[in-house]
């Protein structure tokens, strides 16, 4: 992964507080940092909420810190005994009582944004008349990291104390779901078993420690974290970050505090590389359009020099590109969207799209195991024909399936 912040003083006085043996694990540390730049971020967040669009009645709610025993809604006290009143405040100030803002702010836009354009489906913090009036039928939460996913628990649990929505839930009257940019597998779990049985769709498996890295470097990363640790007073697993965490993303509007604290805690001895948990340092050597996936990405995720390489495959679009490596990530098992999310990049949403029309193609059967027409494709990539090249043009949206990927 490229390091984008190698050339600035900043990182490089913050390099040199390492003793020598240790620098190049440190280097190693941030080129495994994986950039969003607040464009990117805001694009591919809307993007997995129209995946969940189909002409329903739609929730938005922004994830936030809740209080103990905090609902979404007051509950009447008399008859009719139900949901009352406007839900709660997107800010609870009664916890952050600096009024600090960060991916809330730009999530809460996005939100707000969304009802504006299209205020006939779309409300943001309804309140439960309206709920019942405009009869909503789904509730999305917004919000960029869920690592421990206890944060989010809690505020699913703010939902589920309301009875009102409770009973709607159970009746299958109101479904909900949650839409992030990253998430640990650990999280994926945890958060899919609570009991509103929320469907999460994400951007991208959350890299971390435990799932960047080899046993060795693995081992090296948690000593130098532990070793060079500002906060003398967190216990060894928090050094690299909040739950032991290790998330190794950073978003153009600040770094997440389950990140390793050498990144950004400070004290006397220790200058953060990234001060106050925000990117504002790097604004002239990071990125702001969306990054696509070059050669050695592919080389990196396909591990076939042959395809990625070839004619055949260069000249495909970008959408013919993923559609081939996510059938060339079927090759071998586990061979779930969860899975090969993780295994491509790609997000959950694009590559349960791209599995429905790999199916139809019969490149793949209903089990995503790789069809004999599938590996012909394959075959037919790797041969070095050079005056023999598959152009996939752009796909028309109102197709459903790419028909100019055609059968070798």
């Amino acid at each position: 992964m490229e390091n984008y912040l190698e050339e600035n003083e900043r990182y490089k006085k913050w390099l040199n507080q390492f003793e020598e043996v240790d620098q190049p694990y440190a280097q190693l540390l941030i080129q495994k940092l994986q950039w969003v730049s607040s464009h990117e971020f805001q694009v591919k967040i809307k993007n997995e909420i129209y995946s969940l669009f189909n002409n329903d009645k739609i929730a938005l709610f922004v994830e936030r810190e809740v209080s103990n025993g905090e609902t979404v809604y007051k509950f009447a006290s008399e008859r009719p005994r139900r949901a009352i009143g406007s839900a709660f405040p997107p800010i609870n100030n009664g916890i952050n009582s600096n009024h600090e803002v960060g991916s809330e702010g730009i999530l809460n836009n996005i939100a707000t944004t969304l009802q504006r354009s299209n205020s006939q489906n779309f409300f943001y913090y309804p309140s439960a008349e309206k709920i019942r009036a405009k009869k909503i039928n789904k509730v999305i939460i917004l919000t960029d990291t869920i690592a421990s996913g206890n944060q989010i628990r809690k505020f699913l649990e703010a939902f589920a104390q309301t009875p009102s929505i409770e009973s709607w839930h159970s009746s299958g009257y109101i479904s909900f779901y949650i839409v992030c940019y990253a998430i640990t597998e650990n999280a994926l779990d945890f958060v899919s078993k609570h009991k509103l049985k929320p469907q999460i769709n994400y951007v991208c498996v959350c890299p971390t420690i435990s799932n960047s890295f080899n046993p060795i470097e693995q081992k090296k990363i948690r000593e130098i974290c532990n070793k060079y640790n500002p906060n003398k007073r967190s216990d060894p697993p928090f050094a690299v970050g909040y739950g032991d965490v290790g998330s190794l993303i950073y978003y153009e509007h600040g770094i997440p505090n389950n990140a390793p604290e050498i990144l950004y805690k400070r004290s006397e001895k220790w200058f953060p590389l990234f001060r106050g948990r925000t990117t504002i340092d790097f604004s002239e050597q990071l990125p702001t359009n969306i990054k696509s996936l070059d050669t050695e990405d592919y080389l990196n995720l396909m591990k076939d020099k042959n395809i990625v390489v070839s004619k055949k495959f260069s000249n495909l679009s970008e959408k013919g590109k993923s559609y081939i490596l996510v059938l060339f990530s079927l090759k071998k098992p586990p061979r779930s969207v969860r899975a090969i999310s993780k295994k491509t990049k790609l997000s959950s949403s694009s590559v349960t799209d791209i599995i429905v029309n790999l199916r139809y193609l019969e490149w793949i059967d209903d089990y995503n195991r790789i069809t004999d027409e599938g590996y012909l494709l394959i075959k037919y990539l790797k041969k070095n024909e050079s005056n023999n090249v598959t152009i996939l043009p752009n796909i028309d949206k109102k197709e459903y399936y790419p028909t100019s990927l055609r059968r070798p």
